[in-house]
């Protein structure tokens, strides 16, 4: 078996992972229609989803997690 690379190389030829405007520019592209495609996801999203989300990232921030180990700390102390 050879390796893998070796196998690329002659399929994709030496100089595959060179940048070229051409691939930049449609490398551009594609990352604009992927972001593109994740707004609209987002937007269409309904509403008890979008309240799902903000809960989600509410409970999970920093100070909830700090309010909560400090309200539980001093529970368990008593």
């Amino acid at each position: 078996m050879g390796n893998p690379r070796d196998d690329a190389r002659l399929v994709n030829g030496p100089d595959d992972r060179r940048l070229t405007s051409s691939r930049a520019s449609a490398l551009d592209e594609n990352v604009q229609a992927i972001n593109r495609w994740e707004r609209a996801i987002l937007l269409a999203r309904s509403k008890a989803e979008q309240v799902s989300d903000w809960t989600a990232c509410t409970a999970a921030s920093g100070p909830v997690l700090v309010f909560h180990v400090v309200w539980f700390g001093s529970r368990s102390a008593r």
